[in-house]
């Protein structure tokens, strides 16, 4: 069904959750521009938005394990729910190292659609090959290839305005099914993506609070690509950044709208607005809550550094306890490279500020407490 944005604006119907969304987003963002926890904030930020776009699709991914999957140590076969909860993590990391324009280009959108397992190469980080792809025919993977192409270029000139969509459609395409990603690459799928293309520019005159909103609406309804519902909000989230509204932060869109979506669905696109913006706010402050105990955390590990050599890793490990939600032995030995017999000595140093949440005398995880 085509998406219609509402005109003219209801404001007397959006104005109370879009200030509250307005003021509760810029001042997450102003506080964490001279935070001294900014960097292990987003770090955790993006483990929580994983875990809560699973939760809006109705899965449950224990945060430890998605925590032991991005570090390649996992204790037990990964899920398809921890693969989905990886996906994301990678593509939210993906979003926030990359220009802010580059989500919204053909060439971005294709590279968010094809981000897999996250992958380090360095600082850098690479979208894994699928195995199944990797031995895919040479026929067969030029034709998939040709065929994104194809889109790209459909895709440039709508944005450019210089081609219709009900003009762009093509015949579409017949692979082996075995080929085939799980994603629309057909007429619809393109014609569904080209027409959000087509919402997010119309809504380049509005405030960026309200285009993010009409923007994971548009999403939501038009399901460009039905197996990544997760992404509308990423998106979302992109946009704020994009124009301006998080110049330090990329917002959690995930975790407000799971904050907010207790009571009935809205039928009303005015409705759905009200609960997308009231999500927005909901994500701020979670992440102004957040970012206060983890300041506190900071604060008494700050006070075990007192004293110490100049040639000590505690900061090191310190840092490390910021960034992750969860830690184990054999993590922070691998980050840090050094001995686990060493880790388990910084950590005892660091009790009862650091404790261990399993009551495990092995495999133990640990985390930093504000009290």
């Amino acid at each position: 069904m085509p998406y219609v944005i509402v005109d003219p604006v209801p404001w007397r119907s959006l104005i109370g959750a879009f200030e509250r969304a307005e003021a509760t987003l810029a001042r997450l963002d102003e506080r964490l521009a001279g935070s001294p926890v900014a960097d292990g904030w987003r770090a955790r930020a993006d483990y929580s938005e994983a875990g809560a776009s699973l939760r809006l699709e109705g899965a449950l991914v224990p945060l430890e394990d998605l925590v032991l999957n991005d570090a390649a140590m996992d204790i037990r076969a990964p899920t398809a729910e921890l693969a989905r909860a990886a996906t994301v993590l990678a593509t939210r990391r993906l979003m926030t190292g990359a220009p802010a324009d580059e989500p919204f280009t053909p060439v971005g959108l294709a590279r968010l659609k094809g981000v897999a397992d996250p992958r380090r190469d360095g600082d850098r980080l690479e979208p894994a090959t699928p195995t199944r792809q990797r031995t895919a025919e040479p026929d067969a993977m030029a034709s998939l290839f040709a065929d994104l192409d194809a889109v790209l270029a459909r895709t440039s000139r709508h944005l450019a305005g210089e081609e219709p969509v009900a003009d762009s459609r093509p015949v579409a395409p017949t692979h082996d099914r075995r080929t085939r990603q799980a994603e629309p690459d057909d007429d619809d799928g393109e014609a569904a993506l080209a027409e959000w293309c087509d919402v997010v520019a119309a809504t380049g005159g509005q405030p960026a609070m309200l285009a993010a909103a009409v923007a994971v609406d548009a999403w939501t309804v038009l399901q460009p690509i039905p197996s990544r519902p997760w992404l509308g909000p990423l998106l979302g989230a992109a946009l704020l950044r994009r124009r301006g509204k998080t110049l330090n932060h990329l917002a959690c869109l995930n975790a407000g709208l799971l904050e907010g979506r207790r009571g009935p669905t809205p039928a009303g696109a005015t409705g759905r607005l009200v609960r997308i913006l009231d999500g927005i706010a909901a994500g701020a402050r979670i992440g102004l809550e957040d970012h206060d105990r983890l300041l506190l955390v900071h604060r008494r590990l700050a006070a075990r550094l007192a004293g110490r050599r100049k040639n000590s890793r505690m900061p090191d490990l310190v840092d490390f306890l910021l960034a992750k939600p969860i830690i184990t032995v054999a993590m922070a030995a691998a980050a840090l490279d050094i001995s686990p017999q060493a880790i388990q000595v910084l950590l005892a140093d660091l009790d009862p500020v650091v404790r261990d949440i399993t009551g495990r005398r092995r495999y133990r995880a640990f985390t930093a407490l504000p009290g």
